[in-house]
């Protein structure tokens, strides 16, 4: 077997008939892994995920899609690597992998083999849907003297829910079935009065999203939510419910939204936002939003029985009130369903094999850049330092250190790193500019004068700074006539900030003592 990695949307697109048939075959797969819904969260974020897919023989026959993340350790001053699960973009509940039964030993082993070649201090899988055989052959590939493992709990501080715990409910072959053998009698009283009530009242009725209907449904859905959550969200709440928005779009696209809307008249009085995991038969409930001025009416127990009757009606097995185990889902005759926030951590406490994994270091070096600009110049070197580390010849970072260095005039390492960023590229006239410099600095006057006219060669526009430091180089190996005609040279130029103004200001002044004596 071998592992292949696919990051591109496109390559992605090429693998849903092989995608699928592993999740029909998987009996522990679970919607968040399915084709359709990470096609939607792929879709919308192009980069930073990754799927590690195990291929035996023609076919493929394991897939775990992980996203990479960049952080930072504020007691070593460095970054690091942490890989996360890639559906947590959306939201997904439940995170993990698929893999066909008949490999699924063979398959993991290969898995975690594959993780263990790349770069990271810690891996995160939150939300883990896993079976307990599937753990410990995960666990079981991870070194105990290189590697620990933790596994986190979840539970909300003000509410005090477990959202390691994912209430469900089996469902029968009828409705009826259901009433009398998953609810209690006082429950099933209430339902059926509801029901009955709902049935009766001609003011009431529940519509059914449609392609026609999504974007009005939607709508009315955030709008209620917000109005529930907006004082326990906070300032969080405009970008919560944007995001919220975006990822009931992107189901509704896919085909697996279901929305019920009850309304009275023309008044909505509560929406119900469902995902439909067709190949498995499962309904997820996911979002609800209600009037919560109105009480006449209890929307959410209308909306959940008759959703969980519709479901029933269409062959669906499980209803699936994802994670979280607030009492009102217990009331439907859900039972627990345990999850797990499994970190596998190297005890090293730095990232595997040593360095940072290649595919960060753009992030890296945007955070690097705003070190640098607000003073925080140990954490903007050390930043510099890890990516060369991970890529000795990346030539933006190489440009950017010696600068770095040139700035704080460390003449003697800044000359090392433009000599290695000139090994790189030696048609960069950056690359000479900043090494004349450098040994302008070190008083090296004819090796800048060398550097200097190197540059104004490779760069066919005249600039006003390469000239200026070769006529400082010249001027320091005495050489003060052709010291005046570099300079003289910038005199009709056209300076682009005060740097450069000041450059021509003191080109003049040497000129005019030149003349002077």
């Amino acid at each position: 077997m071998i592992v292949d990695i696919i990051d591109s949307y496109k390559e992605f697109e090429k693998h849903r008939p092989n995608w699928d048939a592993v999740y029909e075959s998987d009996p522990d797969a679970q919607f968040f892994l399915s084709w359709t819904w990470l096609s939607q969260v792929f879709s919308k974020y192009k980069s930073g995920w990754f799927i590690c897919a195990v291929k035996s023989n023609e076919n493929y026959v394991a897939y775990f899609p992980l996203r990479l993340k960049t952080r930072t350790s504020n007691s070593l001053k460095e970054f690091y690597n942490e890989i996360s699960v890639a559906g947590r973009y959306f939201w997904a509940d439940y995170s993990g992998f698929i893999c066909d039964p008949h490999h699924d030993e063979t398959a993991i082993s290969c898995l975690a083999e594959k993780l263990k070649e790349m770069h990271w201090r810690e891996i995160n899988l939150k939300n883990l849907f896993i079976s307990e055989r599937r753990l410990d052959l995960l666990l079981g590939n991870f070194d105990k003297n290189i590697f620990s493992h933790t596994f986190l709990t979840r539970v909300g501080k003000k509410d005090n829910i477990n959202r390691l715990v994912s209430p469900y409910i089996d469902l029968p072959d009828d409705f009826e079935s259901y009433l009398n053998n998953k609810l209690s009698a006082k429950t099933r009283q209430k339902a059926r009065r509801y029901l009955r009530k709902f049935e009766n009242d001609e003011d009431l009725k529940i519509t059914i999203s449609t392609p026609e209907t999504y974007e009005r449904d939607i709508g009315i859905l955030i709008k209620l939510w917000k109005e529930k959550w907006k004082e326990s969200k906070g300032n969080k709440i405009g970008t919560l419910a944007q995001k919220l928005k975006v990822i009931l779009q992107k189901a509704s696209e896919g085909n697996t939204l279901y929305m019920p809307v009850l309304w009275k008249e023309d008044k909505p009085l509560g929406v119900l936002g469902c995902f439909l995991d067709q190949q498995k038969k499962s309904l997820l409930y996911f979002v609800a939003g209600r009037d919560e001025t109105d009480n006449t009416y209890p929307s959410g127990v209308i909306l959940h029985a008759h959703t969980i009757r519709w479901a029933i009606a269409n062959g669906f097995k499980t209803y699936d009130f994802l994670r979280g185990d607030e009492q009102f889902k217990y009331s439907y005759g859900a039972v627990d369903r345990n999850i797990l926030y499994l970190r596998i951590s190297t005890k090293s406490g730095t990232n595997l094999n040593h360095t940072l994994d290649p595919k960060c270091i753009e992030e890296v070096l945007k955070i690097t850049a705003e070190f640098k600009k607000t003073g925080k110049l140990k954490e903007a070197e050390a930043g510099y330092q890890q990516i060369l580390e991970a890529d000795p010849k990346h030539a933006e970072t190489l440009g950017l250190y010696g600068h770095f260095l040139y700035q704080q005039d460390r003449f003697v390492r800044a000359r090392k790193i433009y000599l290695k960023l000139i090994e790189t590229d030696a048609r960069n006239s950056s690359s000479w500019h900043g090494l004349g410099k450098s040994l302008l600095g070190l008083k090296i006057y004819e090796g800048a004068e060398i550097a200097l006219r190197q540059s104004l060669e490779l760069n066919t526009i005249k600039t006003i700074s390469t000239r200026y430091y070769l006529g400082r180089a010249l001027q320091g190996s005495n050489l003060k006539t052709k010291a005046s005609k570099e300079y003289s040279a910038i005199l009709g130029l056209k300076p682009n900030d005060d740097h450069e103004l000041k450059k021509m200001a003191n080109a003049r002044k040497f000129i005019k003592e030149c003349k002077a004596s």
